[in-house]
């Protein structure tokens, strides 16, 4: 049973910190449908989820519940992807294109170099991964 969230109520958007990997990672997890066994399993692949998983740039908020994340990635024609993941109690019909605002706004503070932001965004993955394989 999802939740619907009314445009009228107070939707929060940030940029996407360390702080929210947490978050992020559970509503991924959910999204590709594993379990908390699963999540904890060390048997996952890190590059096979950085593969889909991306970069994340902004996150959005209804209160203190994380309802979905933006997050850019280079398809294997070497294209930026943006996409979405949301919390699946939620309706986010109201709440897409709001986060794609913000995504594409951060995107482009972030990323404004037109000729190598293809590269900048495949390295900016790879330090993530890294970052995670450590931790």
């Amino acid at each position: 049973m999802s939740t619907k969230v009314d445009k009228i109520q107070h939707i929060e958007f940030d940029s996407a910190s360390i702080t929210h990997l947490s978050s992020i990672l559970g509503i991924y997890n959910q999204k590709k449908g594993k379990t908390k066994r699963e999540r904890n399993s060390k048997q996952d692949n890190v590059e096979d989820i950085m593969e889909h998983f991306g970069l994340p740039l902004n996150v959005a908020y209804f209160g203190k519940q994380m309802i979905g994340y933006g997050f850019v990635l280079v398809n294997s024609s070497r294209e930026i992807e943006m996409n979405y993941h949301f919390d699946e109690q939620y309706d986010v019909s109201d709440i897409k294109k709001g986060l794609e605002k913000e995504v594409e706004k951060e995107f482009k503070i972030l990323f404004n170099d037109a000729d190598k932001k293809v590269d900048a965004v495949q390295n900016a993955i790879h330090k993530l991964e890294n970052w995670i394989n450590q931790c």
